[in-house]
């Protein structure tokens, strides 16, 4: 696979991969797949990235998940962002996980109608505009 990539690459005039530092990403591009992370501790790959043994998924449009799976991804947190219309059912459907953050761009509206579907399920919501930034422990 990666030698037909790179023979495509050749063959449109590009010789040599990319490898920028996360400050200097554009941040309207900052999770785009086109930008390789000069970093063994990271791996970024579209709306999901890997930080030493922590996995995340950044959900902000329901289109970013499906109605129906074979399977659900481990994944350790799901970060929810831009006021994104989905349910708790629909981060169930596709996603076994530890914890949703919820960023401050969410409404109080959405936050709270999570809150509620998540203490039916047992499963945490961290709210960053109740308690501030979240932080995870590397320890």
């Amino acid at each position: 696979m990666r030698f037909h990539i790179h023979h495509n690459w050749y063959k449109l005039g590009l010789n040599k991969e990319k490898s920028i530092t996360i400050k200097n990403l554009d941040k309207k591009r900052e999770l785009f797949n086109i930008y390789r992370i000069n970093n063994d501790k990271l791996f970024i790959k579209e709306n999901y990235f890997q930080f030493y043994n922590s996995t995340f998924a950044i959900i902000n449009d329901k289109g970013q998940l499906y109605d129906t799976l074979e399977y659900r991804l481990p994944i350790d947190y799901v970060i929810v962002t831009k006021n994104a219309n989905i349910t708790i059912n629909d981060i169930n459907r596709n996603f076994e996980f530890k914890e949703i953050i919820a960023d401050a761009s969410n409404s109080n509206f959405k936050i709270n109608m999570w809150k509620n579907e998540l203490s039916e399920k047992n499963n945490k919501l961290y709210n960053t505009k109740e308690n501030g930034a979240w932080v995870l422990d590397l320890k």
